[in-house]
């Protein structure tokens, strides 16, 4: 299992990011190919969409090699074809998570991650590999469930949650959940990443 997990994506700590994908991976930085998984239905998710594709190109990452699938739409058979790095964007965590299960993502992905490729999420990506993502919903930078999803169990490839976009005043609530949900939290502020390489666990500030 390779994975990097973060609030910000690239947008923080590009450099030491980009050399650890390129660990991972395996790969010279102009081989990798990678593909955005993103919800994109409105103006305003293309507009972060584009600035994720600027980011990566900026870093390096070739134009050509990067492919874009939008989530809202039923998966494509042939989604693991040619790829190195799944890269899935931000959102509103309960929809990504509608999303993916409710277009056949879910499968795809288990089968990346068993494969050993490089999975790199940020934000609400970060959040749905852990054991659940109702804590979403809680904390200063919270999400609005309003799709009202009821099944927030994700894969629980991780035997904690990640509480992403941290910040100090969400401490309380991080003990509330410890008590209610009898499970750990690794948090991540705007600037830190995991880094996750098998049983290795590194932290990235």
């Amino acid at each position: 299992m390779k994975l990097i997990l973060t609030s910000e994506g690239f947008r923080e700590n590009p450099d030491k990011l980009i050399f650890e994908m390129i660990r991972l991976s395996n790969k010279k930085v102009d081989d990798i190919k990678m593909t955005l998984f993103s919800i994109s239905y409105s103006e305003l998710h293309e507009y972060y969409l584009n600035k994720n594709i600027n980011l990566l190109v900026s870093l390096w990452i070739k134009r050509d090699n990067i492919k874009m699938v939008n989530i809202c739409k039923m998966c494509p058979d042939n989604v693991l074809s040619n790829l190195d790095v799944m890269y899935m964007c931000g959102g509103n965590t309960f929809e990504v998570l509608h999303y993916l299960q409710t277009n056949w993502f879910i499968r795809y992905i288990k089968e990346f991650i068993e494969k050993w490729w490089v999975y790199f999420w940020h934000s609400a990506g970060s959040q749905i590999l852990g054991m659940d993502i109702g804590i979403a919903a809680a904390g200063v930078n919270w999400d609005v469930n309003e799709i009202w999803l009821k099944d927030t169990a994700w894969l629980w490839y991780l035997d904690y949650a990640i509480w992403s976009h941290y910040v100090d005043e969400d401490q309380s609530q991080i003990s509330k959940f410890q008590k209610e949900y009898k499970y750990n939290f690794i948090t991540l502020k705007d600037n830190e990443s995991i880094i996750i390489d098998g049983n290795h666990i590194k932290f990235i500030y």
